[in-house]
């Protein structure tokens, strides 16, 4: 009895703490989420760009090789060589702005992180240690996956950095 009441006492101070976990926890969620869109999104754009600029290779080495271009010739190149410099702005766009996603995932990863840290420590004094939340396990999870995802990015990086 004395034992149950010093349990119900040390749990009643997480009242403040278990809501910030909890919303820590659904900020990490909605910040990967929000970084596997831009992921997406700069994949797309990257592939785009990758086309495009092979249609431009292929227009060049299709055009006259005695450097006369015809007035069509030359709207149709100009055309094609401004879609692909607008289509490598855009990559590059979604490229920080995935960046930045990822960065505002670690910022969100730790604040909850921490969140979980303090609601799982005892309360001074309670005789017993608390097994690990599964908001902590999901934290856990949330942080392979953004490793894999930091990876990824730096693999797409790359790539990005040898198509420039």
């Amino acid at each position: 009895s004395s034992r149950a009441g010093h349990r119900d006492s040390a749990s009643s101070g997480d009242g403040a703490v278990k809501p910030l976990v909890e919303q820590s926890t659904q900020a990490v969620g909605a910040s990967l989420e929000h970084a596997q869109v831009l992921a997406k999104a700069f994949q797309a754009a990257e592939e785009r760009h990758r086309q495009l600029k092979s249609l431009l290779r292929g227009l060049e080495d299709s055009l006259g090789c005695d450097g006369r271009l015809s007035q069509e010739q030359q709207e149709e190149l100009a055309l094609v060589t401004e879609q692909v410099l607008q289509c490598q702005q855009e990559r590059d766009r979604l490229e920080k702005d995935h960046v930045s996603a990822l960065h505002g995932y670690a910022v969100a990863r730790e604040a909850a992180s921490a969140a979980a840290r303090t609601a799982e420590r005892p309360a001074a004094g309670a005789p017993f240690l608390r097994p690990a939340s599964p908001r902590s396990r999901t934290l856990r999870q949330r942080s392979g996956e953004l490793e894999a995802h930091q990876r990824r990015l730096q693999e797409l990086s790359s790539r990005a950095g040898a198509a420039k």
